[in-house]
């Protein structure tokens, strides 16, 4: 595997997610491409006034921030190579899309993120990513237990 996406957003899930990832990516010898999506939909449909929605999408916009500059710092403080990117739209089509233009060889994500109600009616992130890509997806559960790789053979 030389690509690995993996998709953060702060939650527990996306943090064993991206525990997970940085030791597949060590002992792949892999390059992590860490994304976050800005979702604006939270938003759609608000009678709320513009300012507040404005707020909003920047509160929005600065956690997707938030969470990928920390997971990128995890990565480089573990002496892994990464890169990371910022999304906005769709979760699922967007982490999607994403793995495409990055030639991705697999997607790692957490089986929940920080989502509440809306998503559980329009269903989970994890779900429109497994039905959609066409690579491995790894979905890890906030209590997966992550080991570390043991040390290849001399």
């Amino acid at each position: 595997m030389k690509r690995i996406v993996v998709a953060v957003d702060s939650s527990n899930c996306a943090n064993r997610a991206l525990e997970f990832a940085l030791s597949l990516a060590k002992a792949e010898g892999s390059t992590l491409s860490i994304c976050s999506v800005a979702d604006p939909s939270a938003v759609y449909g608000t009678v709320e006034p513009m300012v507040m929605v404005e707020r909003t999408l920047d509160s929005i916009d600065h956690d997707a921030e938030h969470a990928v500059n920390a997971a990128f710092e995890r990565a480089r403080s573990a002496g892994i190579a990464a890169e990371r990117s910022v999304l906005k739209g769709d979760p699922a089509r967007e982490i999607v899309a994403y793995a495409d233009r990055a030639n991705a060889d697999a997607i790692v994500m957490g089986t929940h993120g920080r989502s509440g109600l809306q998503r559980l009616l329009m269903g989970s992130v994890a779900e429109g990513v497994l039905r959609a890509a066409t690579i491995p997806v790894a979905t890890v559960r906030a209590d997966a237990r992550i080991e570390e790789p043991a040390e290849a053979a001399s």
